[in-house]
């Protein structure tokens, strides 16, 4: 009779089995198991989600890298020929002094030469002369040294431009020194005297 007992005891332990493939697992180790098996999906999920923020974060640094290595490099050039422009700008005051002075015409014809070699440079390089002429006043490209009175330029028009201004593609190097019209000259009342 103990016999019998003991196999009555094993068969309540046992799950009945449901498929022929099925294994025999005790109820308890059956939770366990699916207890496990949820917290070893939820640690993926959650390695998983790591993974994919460490992806994006990497992702972001890259960026952030080149655009601060274009960024740098954009100010590298902007500074050097923001250099080169004075030098340039100081050739050609050079020049027209010479010229005034007297130099000899084949002095005054290499150092043109050197002007336009000058000019062809900084064209390769995308630098274009802002040379304002009659054109509106714009505080962007535009720097106000001082305005006067022209009754051949409206108002708020550059009237002579100082010093040239410089810009390299879209951005602007320097903006150009000009005078800015305040229009007709005011006409004096006979009570003014």
């Amino acid at each position: 009779m103990e016999q019998g007992t003991d196999t009555d005891q094993n068969a309540e332990n046992k799950v009945e089995p449901q498929a022929d493939n099925a294994i025999d697992i005790p109820i308890n180790e059956a939770d366990i198991l699916k207890a496990k098996l949820a917290e070893l999906e939820q640690r993926c999920n959650d390695l998983q989600d790591q993974f994919l923020r460490a992806r994006a974060d990497l992702d972001n640094a890259r960026k952030r890298f080149i655009r601060d290595k274009e960024d740098l490099r954009s100010f590298t050039v902007q500074s050097v020929l923001g250099e080169i422009i004075n030098v340039f700008d100081a050739f050609q005051i050079g020049l027209v002094n010479a010229e005034q002075s007297g130099i000899s015409a084949d002095v005054a014809n290499g150092l043109q030469m050197i002007l336009q070699q000058f000019k062809v440079s900084l064209n390769k390089l995308e630098v274009t002369s802002i040379e304002p002429k009659e054109e509106s006043f714009n505080p962007y490209f535009h720097e106000a040294v001082s305005t006067c009175y022209d009754n051949s330029v409206p108002e708020g028009y550059v009237v002579h431009t100082v010093r040239h201004g410089y810009r390299l593609g879209d951005k602007l190097l320097r903006p150009a020194s000009v005078v800015v019209s305040k229009g007709k000259m005011p006409e004096e009342s006979p009570s003014d005297h």
